[in-house]
């Protein structure tokens, strides 16, 4: 495995969260201040966008959960890495895609709760950053393996 793997994934993964606040504040900024206000009573969509980011943290916990151990029983380290690289990915897609659509949703509506739950999915994709450490543990690799991250 190359020296720059875990490198390139914190890389991408910086790129998504930065991009999620640019466009947060983008969005706020070009909202309609006068339309903004934290209101409680939602409509359809807002509701929809509310159920989505929380449908949308606990499948990701769970797929997570579920594709971890398959990647862990893989023989070579190369083999882990690619699939779990890919399992990182499609978290972060999923969480930012969510975050996305709270977003759009908050500059039709102009709703602040929609916005707070953007940067609520953002903080969670923000935590989620990969680490050494929590590659290691995640893929089970022993002290040499982890040498090669």
């Amino acid at each position: 495995m190359e020296s720059n793997t875990l490198k390139d994934l914190k890389i991408l993964h910086l790129a998504l969260v930065l991009g999620m606040l640019v466009v947060a504040t983008l969005i706020y900024f070009l909202s309609d201040p006068e339309m903004n206000a934290l209101r409680i009573n939602l409509q359809v969509d807002e509701t929809l966008a509310l159920l989505l980011a929380v449908a949308n943290l606990i499948g990701v916990s769970y797929f997570h959960n579920k594709r971890l151990p398959g990647i862990q029983s893989m023989d070579s380290i190369e083999e882990k890495w690619i699939n779990y690289r890919a399992l990182q990915i499609m978290k972060y897609a999923l969480v930012e895609g969510a975050g996305l659509i709270a977003i759009v949703i908050f500059f039709g509506k102009g709703n602040l709760l929609l916005l707070i739950i953007a940067l609520v999915l953002t903080l969670t994709l923000y935590l989620m950053k990969p680490t050494r450490e929590r590659t290691a543990r995640d893929l089970k690799l022993t002290v040499e393996e982890e040498a090669g991250l």
